[in-house]
């Protein structure tokens, strides 16, 4: 409690202004402002009556991405974009065989 001009002033009594609107307003309905600076919500240093608040905007957090995926044990080199490509369910059984034995060929008898 403080003692201001004859009377005592308890804190919920107390009026402040409103940094956003110059308002007179009661030092209990002041909230602190925040907004988002990297990946946590910091104080911009006003004080602003609850009606007047405004909800920090998410868009200027900063995105954190995933970690990269775990590389693959002894990796193997494609057959390269000249090279047809087997498709078990496309076309005939000859055609599946003709599209195997072709990739047989070009990787010397090798299937990945």
């Amino acid at each position: 409690m403080a003692f201001r001009g004859g009377e005592l002033v308890d804190k919920k009594g107390a009026n402040a202004f409103c940094d956003r609107t110059g308002f007179v307003c009661k030092r209990a309905d002041l909230r602190r402002q925040m907004k988002w600076q990297g990946t946590e919500l910091v104080w911009t240093g006003l004080w602003v009556h609850k009606d007047f608040l405004d909800i920090p905007n998410p868009s200027m957090k900063t995105i954190i991405l995933p970690p990269d995926p775990v590389p693959i044990e002894e990796p193997r080199h494609g057959t390269g974009l000249d090279a047809p490509v087997y498709a078990p369910d496309a076309g005939t059984v000859e055609q599946r065989l003709t599209a195997l034995n072709n990739i047989n060929s070009t990787t010397n008898g090798l299937i990945f």
